[in-house]
């Protein structure tokens, strides 16, 4: 049936994106709203979110599972846990190593998206 591969493809599609942002855009700055418009502020956080590579994974993930609520799930926990790491120990957010981290991680997002998508078209 032609349902596998386009769940196959679909998955590797997100996380070719999710790899594709991690790589080409650096880490976000604080995001800054000029107007201190409440309306502003929330359109810029938003956009923020949607492009988030995580989110790319957590759409890959619920795409290839299935599963949305337990992939909601978690997510959810595991945002709270980073949030938790970066609230107690805010300085290993600001070291030197976490760009190539974050290119290390945009890699191998990038490369399994792509065999995701090379099996779903071959």
């Amino acid at each position: 049936t032609l349902f596998p591969y386009t769940t196959l493809f679909r998955s590797g599609l997100a996380l070719v994106f999710a790899g594709g942002e991690a790589l080409l855009l650096s880490a976000k700055k604080k995001p800054e709203e000029p107007t201190h418009s409440l309306f502003a502020a929330l359109v810029v956080l938003l956009a923020q979110q949607i492009t988030d590579a995580a989110r790319f994974v957590v759409v890959a993930l619920t795409i290839l599972t299935r599963a949305p609520i337990p992939v909601a799930l978690g997510s959810a926990a595991a945002s709270a846990i980073m949030l938790a790491v970066v609230w107690t120990a805010p300085e290993l957010a600001g070291q030197r190593a976490m760009p190539w981290v974050r290119r290390l991680a945009g890699a191998m997002l990038l490369g399994t998206g792509l065999l995701l998508v090379w099996q779903a078209t071959s």
